[in-house]
């Protein structure tokens, strides 16, 4: 009996796990891995719920406070290069997040290809107020449809899910092709529109379903590379 109790004694006793928005252990195994994520929410226009399209602007104090702090759902990633759109609150935001877990030596790469779509007439438009112009339901066609655009220089998801896939495709998932040999993570840090069109495609989401997706700012949707050469998560996200 007392060698039966010394034994249980001597068991090692499991370390808790710990559950938020993404398991943190999918960031502690080797890589590779896609973190795609939209850029910090706050650059001093959008808080008020402005339709900012292709608009360049910086991000707020708030905003760098916020990619800050998203440091910490990229805890412990070796990021091996990063990519983003060429709009300075997507380029702000991974470099601060570069910056804040060890990977300020990562190139980050630029481009108009990751952009989100052309609000046309609603740009710079708060959201309230382009119903009132232009309806509701217009609004709504326009913005949560796949095919749906506004007119006079507006895109829709359909427009640029060529240009952004094409990218990944030619760009980037060759790049995550090369990360076993180096042991590190690639980077994604765009825009909801971008956001949902690679989800659609990594996902295989229905077009009627993709617009009404949730993309969240700064919580990084993660993708695993498989044998076979597709992404694919390891873990749900709830």
């Amino acid at each position: 009996m007392a060698e039966i109790k010394r034994l249980f004694f001597e068991l090692p006793v499991p370390k808790p796990k710990v559950v938020g928005i993404m398991d943190v252990s999918a960031f502690q195994k080797p890589g590779p891995r896609l973190f795609l994520s939209r850029h910090a929410g706050d650059n001093g226009e959008n808080n008020g719920h402005i339709y900012l399209g292709c608009k360049d602007l910086p991000l707020s104090g708030d905003g760098g406070l916020q990619a800050r702090n998203s440091a910490l759902i990229h805890f412990r990633a070796k990021f091996l290069i990063a990519y983003t759109s060429d709009l300075g609150r997507a380029e702000e935001t991974a470099r601060i997040i570069l910056a804040n877990t060890g990977n300020s030596a990562a190139p980050a790469i630029s481009s108009a290809a990751l952009r989100p779509r052309e609000a046309g007439v609603l740009q710079g438009l708060d959201r309230n107020f382009a119903h009132v112009i232009f309806g509701k339901g217009s609004v709504d066609k326009w913005r949560k449809t796949f095919t749906g655009r506004p007119y006079e220089g507006g895109e829709s998801l359909s427009e640029i899910y060529e240009k952004v896939t094409g990218y990944f495709n030619n760009v980037i998932l060759a790049e995550l092709k090369k990360a076993p040999k180096r042991g590190g993570n690639v980077l994604l840090l765009a825009h909801r529109d971008t956001v949902i069109v690679l989800r659609m495609l990594l996902e295989k989401i229905s077009p009627e379903e993709a617009p009404l997706l949730p993309i969240p700012y700064c919580e990084p949707f993660i993708y695993e590379l498989q044998p076979n050469g597709e992404l694919a998560m390891p873990r749900s996200r709830k």
